[in-house]
């Protein structure tokens, strides 16, 4: 079996405190208090999963239905639509550059012509290649610092002051966020 974290979040720390505060009849002051307590939140944790397994199956059921019905739909519509399509081809209709339509009461029947567009390339060594021979000004540099070979040579003074170790300055661009830290309990 793998082992599991649960993980108390700021908002069950809270209720958790204000429950502490409110009530002192129960303590976890032993081995046996705190192994309920871990069965405890392993059950709660089981029952969770549990009922989210039942959402997600829910959830792909739905999905699947949604699918079908639409499915069911354009059979039921597609017969109509060509009927539709061949009436639309004995009538006078108004064209643009793009397609063709022609408005009834109820609706308007629209055929958009067919096009071809240009498609970017999936790999683009070979665009840039080409661009740089006689086109480089339509090539994007971008400039992106190696934050992770950089934090390396990085240090805090005791002032809380971040120090490049390489070069002995303080980088005041460099700002620091205090990590509150987290209390984790580990199921087995």
């Amino acid at each position: 079996m793998s082992d599991e974290y649960i993980v108390m979040t700021d908002d069950e720390m809270d209720i958790y405190m204000a429950a502490e505060e409110e009530s002192e009849q129960f303590v976890i002051d032993n081995e046996s208090k705190c192994n309920w307590a871990i069965k405890v939140i392993k059950d709660e944790t089981a029952e969770t999963d549990r009922i989210l397994s039942i959402i997600n199956d829910q959830i792909t059921q739905l999905t699947k239905k949604a699918q079908d019905v639409q499915e069911s739909l354009n059979r039921r519509t597609g017969y109509l639509k060509g009927l539709l399509y061949n009436y639309f081809l004995t009538v006078p209709h108004k064209e643009t550059k793009t397609q063709s339509q022609y408005k009834l009461l109820d609706g308007t029947l629209v055929f958009k012509k067919p096009s071809v567009k240009i498609v970017r390339p999936e790999n683009d060594d070979q665009l840039v290649a080409y661009l740089e021979q006689g086109q480089p000004d339509l090539i994007d540099t971008i400039k992106k610092p190696r934050w992770g070979e950089f934090k390396k040579n990085l240090t805090l003074t005791d002032d809380g002051e971040v120090v490049d170790m390489a070069t002995g300055e303080k980088l005041d661009f460099v700002k620091t966020e205090e990590d509150p830290g987290s209390f984790d309990v580990k199921v087995v």
